[in-house]
């Protein structure tokens, strides 16, 4: 028998993979039920008390700053926040974003390689619309050793602890069988559930028959997406913003923008010198990509001190076939000559992006792969094309330890970004934080 053994199929219903999630907070709080014959005194894992907790939210609140507008919802300080209404995103972004790098420096080092099984599990089984039967057998195999640990390491076979198990940390184990049965998690969670409910309730205008309301509402959505499918033409198409440049394959040069081509200087000029020939270009501050995240950059967000928007200048990169991380200063078009037929300049769009290292291999395999730990390259100037750049992430500071280096940051992407694509979410008409058309 394989680990993703034949069995026989069932009708029922999807399991959530985020119920089992919330359980680590209160065992890592001591907040479990603690049996007179058992001593809270021996729960080594409970380090996130007292000063401790308060430390740990602090951490979590100073880091709402760097996560992208693009992420919604940033976690709040869970020691002030915790009871709430603390939202599903929030529990997410907090434990499987955050999660492996912040909680390596509170909780001792068995418990944190044990909780990052369960992140490498999740994140596969809850934030991909397609998964391979590799990962699928990689996340059946995580959730397993996640599920047989957490018996030996908290439970540990002991009476007055029975009640740690609750039924729903085995329903992990069976969530990458239920995903090769019914397909991915991601399209059975809570968040579709609460995303619906929003959309729908929002539309009620008759109080005195709520139900019946909002049964007619979800059955026109329900109609007029389906026209919109059969017939595309029916969908109306915003036009841009003042100021905009589509650059084509779905990306958008957004202002702030240079009236016309500028002289780059310093290091940056020579970096563009050198893969150019030129270093005259015309800069653009944001970008909107294919998913429909607005990426800003470090020339766009230096006219927002004052405003403290989140930080969303750092990008996921496709560097010859090879995944990378960086910060953009700006985007510009390059000229390469003029088109004979229309008599108007060629131009080429490209990014100056500083470049992050690799991740760090000690972190990196401790993890089981979760935690990109980093370091900013100085001085790393990089271009490259703007198909080169695939996404908007979150670099979040990581705390420190014994014989880290000093600086480090952990990546954080953004689960969902299908559901951007597949609703045709697009941050230039959501209220991205920079707008107007600034000429510089």
């Amino acid at each position: 028998m394989t680990i993703m053994a034949t069995r026989v199929s069932y009708d029922g219903f999807q399991p959530d993979v985020l119920v089992p999630v919330v359980t680590q907070i209160p065992e890592f709080r001591g907040k479990i039920k603690c049996a007179e014959t058992d001593d809270i005194k021996n729960w080594d894992w409970a380090t996130l008390q007292g000063a401790n907790w308060t430390e740990f939210g602090k951490v979590v609140e100073d880091a709402t700053i760097h996560w992208p507008s693009s992420f919604h919802r940033p976690p709040r300080n869970p020691a002030k926040k915790i009871n709430s209404k603390y939202k599903a995103t929030e529990y997410f972004l907090l434990l499987f974003g955050l999660g492996p790098g912040l909680f390596r420096s509170f909780i001792p080092r068995r418990y944190w390689r044990h909780f990052c099984k369960l992140v490498r599990a999740v994140r596969i089984l809850s934030t991909q619309r397609k998964i391979t039967a590799a990962q699928l057998l990689d996340a059946r195999y995580m959730a397993i050793q996640y599920v047989d640990e957490y018996e030996e390491i908290y439970y540990q076979r002991r009476v007055d602890r029975i009640h740690f198990c609750r039924p729903v940390l085995h329903t992990l184990i069976h969530t990458p069988l239920e995903a090769q049965r019914v397909g991915p998690g991601t399209y059975t969670t809570q968040f579709e559930n609460e995303r619906a409910i929003g959309d729908l309730g929002k539309e009620i205008r008759q109080p005195s028959n709520p139900f019946g309301n909002i049964a007619q509402i979800a059955a026109r959505m329900a109609r007029k997406n389906a026209l919109k499918l059969i017939y595309p033409e029916l969908e109306r198409i915003k036009p841009l913003p003042r100021g905009a440049y589509d650059v084509g394959n779905g990306y958008t040069f957004l202002t702030p923008r240079t009236q016309k081509a500028t002289t780059i200087s310093g290091a940056a000029g020579r970096c563009i010198l050198a893969r150019l020939g030129k270093d005259s270009v015309e800069k653009y501050g944001r970008c909107s990509l294919p998913n429909g995240q607005v990426l800003r950059s470090m020339y766009a967000e230096s006219s927002l001190v004052k405003r403290a928007p989140g930080i969303t200048r750092n990008a996921k990169l496709k560097i010859n076939g090879k995944t990378e991380y960086g910060q953009v200063e700006f985007f510009f078009l390059h000229i390469t000559g003029r088109n004979a037929e229309t008599g108007l300049d060629i131009k080429v769009p490209y990014a100056l992006v500083t470049l992050y290292s690799q991740p760090i291999e000690n972190i990196w395999e401790d993890s089981y792969k979760t935690c990109w730990a980093c370091t900013k390259l100085p001085d790393e100037y990089q271009v490259v094309p703007i198909t080169a750049v695939e996404a908007c992430v979150s670099m979040q500071p990581m705390v420190s330890m014994a014989g880290d280096p000093l600086n480090m940051f952990q990546v954080v992407e953004k689960a969902g970004i299908d559901d951007m694509i597949l609703s045709g979410y697009s941050e230039i008409f959501e209220g991205d934080e920079q707008g107007g058309a600034g000429v510089a």
